[in-house]
């Protein structure tokens, strides 16, 4: 996280990532001079040496020893990892050179889903029956005793990749057989096999300061997530759900991340409202639901520190409650999705002009 007067952060970009230019344009915005590090040399590192390192992502220990000799001629003030797994190496990082942020048992947690659910149900905060199971067990022996509907997903891949439904077990043997397919090449040899939660999907958006949840923004997934697949096609904010809902999602947001131990940065998390039969007598006397975590099975990420304290003298938290004022137009982010195996080249608008090149998301008012 940046220090006061003091302007390089280091920003941990993998060289397979897309998100390069919203980094190095929020970088720019807020006056951040960059060193960016990547697990592979870039052929411009020795014309920029202050500008570019390569680190080794893989291991977050000797990435750590990496950025410490970097920083002896090169000081950095902050470390930005951009997904699951630099969120760990950043952690790393900052341990060594006595940055805030994430602790790597708390950054760890939060990548593996298996781990993360264990943390999650130890300090009560709710979440789908679960177990662990590694591919190399035999599909039909295990689909005769899981209960159906039930949810196979990875550790360690967001996107709902390998994310799948299954009500039978037929079903679930095909679907182990396709998740065993996707991991041949992952560093994990495990699946998590989970109970299906009905009920509508959120997604949280916040900052962590000090271990205090801030929400920017609550998303409504309007589509279904009723499987078998789980593509997440249409985000949409402010939430339509009720103040007290929301507040009820935000505090499950803020229980899951403190059973982490995540204390600083940005916080996303996937969460399901399954309703309770009244029966059920469901004690939370702000919600009519169990919130769940979603099964799309985004972990709570931590990876970006962001000095809250800085953003709100720049006006961010004046942003944010114009945002929440009534009236405040809704916004919709819109994924497209292949129908079918190939290379998406060029999408055309209405006007007819190129929208993209390749595969990505636009954002629609």
């Amino acid at each position: 996280m940046l220090r006061p007067h003091q302007h390089r952060l280091l920003l941990l970009l993998p060289t397979a990532t897309y998100r390069t230019a919203a980094f190095v344009e929020a970088a720019r915005h807020l006056g951040v001079d960059l060193t960016v590090a990547s697990e592979r040399p870039s052929t411009f590192q020795d014309a920029n040496p202050g500008g570019l390192v390569t680190l080794d992502f893989s291991d977050p220990e000797r990435a750590a020893a990496q950025a410490r000799a970097f920083a002896r001629d090169h000081p950095l003030q902050g470390v930005v990892g951009v997904d699951d797994d630099t969120a760990v190496v950043a952690a790393a990082i900052a341990g060594a050179l006595g940055l805030r942020g994430n602790g790597v048992v708390a950054a760890r947690a939060a990548r593996d889903k298996h781990e993360q659910r264990t943390l999650l149900a130890a300090a009560g905060v709710p979440v789908p029956g679960f177990a662990l199971h590694r591919i190399d067990e035999d599909a039909r022996q295990l689909a005769a005793g899981v209960s159906y509907p039930c949810v196979l997903k990875p550790l360690r891949l967001a996107a709902s990749r390998g994310v799948i439904r299954a009500d039978t077990a037929g079903a679930f043997v095909a679907a182990f057989e396709r998740v065993k397919r996707i991991l041949e090449h992952a560093d994990s040899r495990s699946l998590l096999i989970e109970d299906f939660v009905p009920g509508r999907e959120y997604a949280l958006e916040g900052l962590l300061l000090a271990g205090e949840l801030h929400v920017l923004a609550l998303f409504d997934k309007p589509d279904p997530l009723d499987g078998p697949y789980f593509e997440e096609t249409i985000y949409v904010t402010p939430s339509r759900l009720p103040a007290d809902d929301q507040r009820a999602v935000a505090a499950c947001a803020g229980r899951a991340a403190a059973a982490l131990g995540l204390r600083e940065g940005p916080v996303h998390r996937g969460q399901r409202a399954a309703l309770v039969p009244p029966e059920r007598g469901h004690a939370d006397p702000h919600a009519r639901a169990v919130l769940q975590v979603g099964h799309p099975g985004d972990p709570v990420r931590a990876g970006v520190p962001v000095d809250l304290r800085a953003r709100r003298r720049q006006g961010a938290r004046e942003d944010l409650r114009r945002a929440d004022r009534p009236g405040h137009q809704h916004v919709g982010v819109g994924q497209d999705l292949p129908r079918r195996a190939g290379r998406t080249t060029c999408r055309r608008g209405r006007s007819g002009r190129p929208r993209f090149a390749g595969p990505r998301t636009e954002a629609t008012r």
